[in-house]
């Protein structure tokens, strides 16, 4: 599938970037910020700026183009009723990227784009059927279950990188998912369900 094989070499070249630096960047620090004039004029003025700037280039390009991938892609196929799988794969392999790099600012976005296109999903299923495009997916249960799964992971990524705020977000947005699903809940979703909440009352206290 052409959309993974674009991931997988986004993802190779990320983890070869990252092998060839000690260069750490701040977990709170946004990528895009990372080549502003004045960060770039405060790492020239001493020799080890000169190493940090040179690690920095080698890694932060690479960080920034796997996390803008992962966005563009979501994007492209976020109502596509063919592609609701790699969707919600892409949204896992997001999440892990955020994990590995402990990206709190990408995780964010990434959070906020995958709420944008639940809600778009729900705003062009209730259009005029004639004004659909043919592609569009169809809200149902499974829609949403899917949605489920994936936010319960988000959850899990929340607790993981240590941010509590988008963790009880994502707890209220599980939540409304759950009210929307008509038929009962399928026993491993509960199990998950309350296992994540677990997680986050573990990391709170």
């Amino acid at each position: 599938e052409v959309v993974n094989y674009f991931l997988d070499l986004a993802e190779k070249r990320c983890e070869v970037a990252a092998s060839q630096t000690t260069f750490k960047l701040e977990s709170t620090q946004d990528l895009d910020e990372a080549y502003s004039a004045e960060t770039i004029m405060m790492s020239s003025v001493t020799v080890a700026g000169d190493k940090e700037r040179v690690e920095r280039e080698t890694l932060v390009p690479w960080l920034r183009f796997l996390h803008e991938a992962y966005r563009t892609v979501l994007n492209i196929i976020s109502n596509n009723n063919k592609l609701e799988r790699i969707y919600h794969e892409t949204c896992k392999r997001a999440y892990n990227f955020c994990v590995i790099y402990e990206r709190k600012q990408e995780f964010r976005r990434i959070c906020q784009l995958i709420k944008k296109h639940l809600n778009d999903v729900e705003k062009y299923s209730g259009q005029d059927p004639n004004s659909k495009r043919p592609y569009n997916i169809v809200l149902d249960d499974s829609v949403y279950e899917k949605f489920l799964v994936t936010k319960f992971e988000q959850l899990k990524t929340a607790v993981k990188i240590a941010m509590l705020n988008e963790g009880y977000k994502t707890v209220g947005e599980i939540h409304d998912i759950m009210g929307k699903i008509d038929s009962p809940l399928r026993k491993q979703l509960l199990v998950d369900y309350y296992s994540s909440l677990t997680e986050v009352r573990i990391v709170k206290y």
